[in-house]
């Protein structure tokens, strides 16, 4: 997959992972067939693309810098038994993951009344909303 289309849908999504690893899946990025999602039980944002192959959760910070930081054109991930590699050009990085089991999150029926481009003003807004609830966890 091109690694700057990748960065771009996934800085979309970013917003929606969580700030602490309380509940360590929500601080990730699914990937399933057919859509790239993250959820930190408040705000949950789904968005279409996919890699291919497996369905999986990675820590989403850690992969967002890590692909910014990649001069390269190409992205390709590998899922092993104990990690996932992620190769960038000349750069290779195994992450930890978890599976579709661990998704605490299932994305709605594919049926929808409207639909809303998400785009990085629609993004703020959420985030402004965002900034009036409390994250304190006591």
């Amino acid at each position: 997959m091109q690694r700057t289309e990748l960065v771009k849908l996934l800085e979309l999504v970013a917003p929606a992972l969580s700030d602490t690893n309380l509940v360590p899946v929500y601080s990730c990025f699914m990937f399933k067939h057919k859509t790239i999602s993250a959820y930190n039980d408040s705000l949950g944002i789904v968005a279409k693309g996919s890699i291919g192959g497996d369905q999986f959760a990675v820590t989403g910070k850690i992969l967002l810098e890590l692909l910014k930081a990649s001069p390269a054109v190409q992205t390709e991930f590998d899922v092993t038994d104990e990690s996932i590699i992620v190769k960038s050009g000349k750069s290779t990085a195994k992450l930890p993951y978890f599976t579709e089991k661990d998704f605490l999150f299932d994305e709605p029926d594919e049926k929808w009344a409207g639909w809303i481009d998400l785009n990085e003003n629609v993004i703020k807004g959420i985030e402004i909303c965002l900034s009036t609830s409390s994250k304190d966890l006591t």
